[in-house]
């Protein structure tokens, strides 16, 4: 999981411009995970580089200036479109000064950091980046961290090298590395971020309240909220004062298989949902709404008679005396259903006595998981496979979804998730992500 920023140092000190854009002119090139995203043809010459002359300042200092939303802001859910302002924080082409940067788009799962690549699509600009990532590929959070932070350091060395001291890169950084260094400062940047504000941006009385609800709930599971309300945030508050399904998780009594770490998330809770299915004698049955709702202990007219408010943009499960109240937003009894089944995946994996559980639809960690968890334990592969007997048309797969009352959007994520290649090939691990 390799993610490296590099320069030769070729500087033009002769260029006009900005003398900390010249002394940090250089041949650039960037590794992931061993493919050079810098490969590219140089219309003048005819001929592919490895390499492209550009400037390391603007690329350091943009670095420097999208840190908190860069490492902290996820991906919008599949189908919106981002702001300008995200995609001005998680493209590298926002880098500009007037070069042409690779087209790369970065953004965080909560774990990893995804990190999309396609070729340039203007013929008419002097380079042409050829590389692409044929899928998204994932780089350890830390590793990513260490790998930008070496760059900006590196960067700031040369300056000093060239006298340019007092540079606001310079300053910049360290603010940066101040409030990276103080544990109360780190957490209010991460969730202005995580609102989808840049620093010192985001409404005084909206992070009031988020700071609020991150503290009350705690900051993993507000961060898988925080970006679904953004600005409007203050609306988590009607959503937990509103009434909601009254339950309990009865899953004391399972004991999940031990964690890979080396596993993807939806590996792991695919592994974890054939577990929990042979532990309740399911073979390859559907699973009844009845047994569902006793694993969580809510009553089955409770849910069925369900409605949840308009457009409730998460699913939710809040302390409620020593249970949970639910707090479903799905219509449709499948919908409820996998709702259920993602809020029991949640419960396993990341929940425990008292906690909150939660499910959105961004593409984070969290919850790949839980649609992952939710697809398998639902409609198991195994019990798809024999069902749809080698054929695979549009209606054998409405026949299945049919059979264990899920969607066929359910079925298709449970076929993939038992293969990489399918599951990268699918629309939800596209090669670039809008």
């Amino acid at each position: 999981m390799a993610f490296d920023l590099s320069f030769e140092w070729f500087p033009r000190p002769e260029d006009p411009g900005p003398v900390e854009v010249a002394r940090t002119m250089g041949f650039f090139q960037l590794q992931v995970n061993g493919e050079n995203l810098a490969q590219n043809l140089n219309i003048w010459s005819e001929k592919t580089e490895e390499s492209v002359l550009l400037s390391a300042y603007p690329l350091a200092a943009w670095i420097a200036s999208s840190w908190w939303r860069l490492l902290y802001e996820p991906l919008p859910p599949q189908g919106i479109m981002p702001t300008v302002n995200w995609r001005m924080s998680h493209e590298l082409a926002a880098a500009n000064e007037g070069f042409i940067w690779p087209k790369v788009v970065m953004a965080t799962d909560g774990d990893c950091m995804r990190v999309w690549s396609a070729p340039s699509s203007d013929s008419a600009q002097s380079i042409r980046y050829i590389k692409s990532l044929s899928f998204p590929e994932e780089i350890d959070g830390a590793v990513f961290e260490r790998e930008l932070e070496g760059f900006v350091s590196l960067v700031l060395a040369r300056l000093e090298a060239e006298n340019i001291a007092a540079s606001d890169l310079a300053g910049l950084w360290d603010e940066l590395s101040e409030e990276r260094g103080d544990f109360s400062s780190a957490a209010y940047r991460r969730l202005e971020a995580q609102l989808g504000y840049d620093p010192d941006e985001c409404p005084e009385d909206v992070i009031e309240v988020a700071l609020s609800f991150s503290d009350s709930m705690g900051e993993p599971v507000f961060s898988e909220i925080a970006p679904a309300y953004g600005g409007n945030v203050a609306k988590v508050k009607d959503l937990l004062e509103s009434s909601g399904l009254a339950g309990k998780p009865n899953l004391g009594w399972y004991s999940p298989p031990d964690r890979d770490g080396r596993a993807y998330p939806w590996q792991r809770a695919k592994e974890m949902a054939y577990s929990l299915r042979q532990a309740l004698d399911l073979g390859n049955s559907p699973i009844t709404t009845e047994k569902l709702c006793e694993l969580v202990e809510v009553k089955i007219s409770d849910l069925e008679g369900w409605i949840p408010p308009e457009k409730q943009r998460i699913s939710l499960a809040a302390p409620d005396g020593d249970g949970l109240s639910f707090h479903l937003r799905k219509r449709h009894p499948d919908g409820k259903r996998f709702e259920i089944a993602r809020l029991i995946g949640d419960c396993i994996e990341y929940g425990g006595n008292g906690s909150y559980l939660v499910s959105t639809d961004f593409r984070k960690s969290r919850q790949k998981f839980q649609r992952a968890f939710a697809s398998e334990f639902l409609s198991p592969l195994s019990g798809l496979l024999d069902f749809m007997n080698s054929d695979f048309s549009e209606s054998t797969v409405e026949d299945a979804a049919d059979y264990y009352k899920v969607s066929t959007k359910v079925v298709e994520l449970s076929l993939a998730n038992g293969s990489i290649d399918l599951h990268r090939k699918l629309a939800w691990d596209p090669v670039l992500p809008y």
